[in-house]
């Protein structure tokens, strides 16, 4: 789900070397759909080669403005600060809002669309997903399953968008174990769902057969 610069910095980290799938040569060759900027013209700087410039930056689609160099550091500081997040363990969804409190403030300045904000989101989900399957029955509070497959689902239909293709939906269930199960446990058969059980179909696939065999 990560951006190909931490994809590829994380892999270098644990394993030692530089991914040159196609997914990553292409983002790193042309455009990176995971971080985008917020620009002043009210479209979207994204983060791509400049042939003029001879080097990547944040650059506007619309109006071909760049990021200035302050912006473009903290996106990068806010990028490898949601990865650790991710990457963290954490007891509960409680634990996890209390200490990124102010990390998710300042990812508000990041577009909508971005890596951090989305991930941050899912990470919340997921936590929240570890709950409704430790209660082994469905949400308290009236409409929070219902709330809670929605807001799945459109971070499903953002990784779709951003990466069409590429099975995006069935990566994040992947990514957060706890997805897949909250899915099933939560299922009620309408539009929704009938994207979220196909995303998730193949982690409870495994999962199934893992737990017969």
């Amino acid at each position: 789900l990560a951006p190909m610069a931490l994809r590829r910095r994380m892999l270098w980290y644990l394993k030692g070397f530089v991914c040159l799938c196609c997914r990553c040569r292409v983002e790193g060759q042309m455009v990176d759909p995971a971080r985008l900027l917020p620009c002043q013209c009210g479209d979207r700087m994204l983060w791509q080669y400049l042939p003029g410039f001879g080097q990547h930056a944040f650059s506007c689609e619309q109006c071909g403005d760049c990021a200035n160099d302050e912006d473009t550091k903290k996106e990068k500081t806010l990028s490898f600060a949601v990865l650790g997040a991710l990457c963290a363990r954490w007891s509960g969804l409680a634990q996890a809002q209390s200490a990124l409190e102010d990390l998710c403030a300042q990812v508000d300045s990041l577009h909508d669309d971005h890596f951090a904000r989305r991930c941050l989101h899912l990470l919340f989900l997921a936590l929240e997903a570890d709950e409704f399957i430790s209660s082994k029955g469905l949400p308290d509070a009236e409409g929070a399953g219902q709330r809670w497959m929605r807001e799945v689902h459109q971070l499903g239909l953002w990784q779709e968008r951003i990466r069409p293709g590429q099975h995006g939906g069935m990566l994040m269930m992947l990514s957060f174990k706890s997805l897949a199960p909250a899915i099933r446990l939560l299922a009620n058969g309408d539009d929704a769902t009938r994207d979220l059980m196909a995303w998730a179909g193949p982690v409870l696939s495994v999962d199934d057969a893992w737990d017969g065999g």
